[in-house]
């Protein structure tokens, strides 16, 4: 019971962190499974190093991406893959655009604060 109504557990997306270094993110369908699925997918990949939240705390050493996976049909995001240095800052944002079925339009057109690590997920 949530705010007097019933709820049930039904995610679209829990994430998976490793908390390593760099750490790692899954959220949503990885490349194999939407392979195996058969689906046609629009995939996009920021190098971690380019992030200016990464540049300024000297994170970026490290490498990675931030890679998102979308229906090409309708730019629905399916899968969101990290692996950087404090890339599970971002699972939060991550889960939250699978579990509200987020466009890639929506992630783009969301404000974000400038040299904040999130500016990855645009």
């Amino acid at each position: 019971m949530i705010a007097g109504k019933k709820r049930t557990f039904a995610p679209a997306a829990i994430p998976a962190v490793c908390f390593t270094d760099p750490e790692i993110i899954s959220v949503g369908m990885t490349p194999s499974e939407v392979k195996d699925k058969g689906l046609d997918i629009t995939e996009g990949k920021f190098r971690w190093a380019a992030n200016g939240r990464a540049l300024t705390t000297g994170t970026a050493d490290g490498g990675g991406f931030v890679r998102i996976l979308a229906l090409k049909s309708t730019n629905r995001i399916i899968g969101i893959q990290a692996v950087g240095r404090h890339v599970s800052e971002l699972s939060g944002e991550f889960v939250l655009a699978i579990e509200m079925n987020a466009t890639l339009e929506d992630m783009a057109g969301t404000s974000r604060p400038d040299n904040s690590s999130k500016i990855a997920a645009e």
